[in-house]
């Protein structure tokens, strides 16, 4: 049975299972965990799939990398709460644009700031995984400039 472009496996555990929604949802790809955990790609995938366990010290490896990558994974994956296994969710820009239009002075600025931090963080990730390339900081209609490579 597929819901939501998941195949359900009555063998796959519970941990494997919300592991694999928590990917999807924050968009974390096993590759960018393997780079910074030292896990490799396979043993990931596998144990998305439910074809093996992991020990709890790779999986503490793979929840800091997690938060590392997107903020806020490690806790979704960890609640305790009784939730359907399915999370029907509306897209991010459509999110952030609603919650925009009826946001007061003062929260636009918090969250333009915490937006900055973000990036900042994503760049930081991006380095340690070993991307290199130029980040756009400021474009106008004529011209682009582009940070230099850290």
């Amino acid at each position: 049975m597929k819901l939501n472009n998941t195949t359900l496996n009555p063998q796959v555990s519970p941990l494997s299972e919300r592991f694999n929604q928590t990917l999807d949802i924050y968009r974390i790809s096993a590759k960018n965990l393997s780079k910074l955990t030292g896990i490799t790609e396979g043993h990931i995938s596998e144990f998305r799939r439910g074809k093996r366990d992991i020990s709890t010290k790779v999986l503490f490896r793979l929840l800091d990398a997690m938060e590392d990558l997107a903020p806020g994974a490690k806790s979704y994956l960890l609640m305790t709460e009784d939730m359907p296994t399915t999370t029907y969710k509306a897209p991010l820009q459509k999110m952030l644009s609603d919650m925009i239009q009826v946001a007061e002075k003062d929260e636009l600025l918090d969250a333009m700031n915490a937006i900055a931090r973000r990036a900042e963080a994503l760049c930081a990730i991006a380095h340690k995984l070993g991307y290199h390339h130029n980040i756009l900081v400021e474009e106008d209609s004529q011209s682009k400039k582009y940070a230099p490579k850290r």
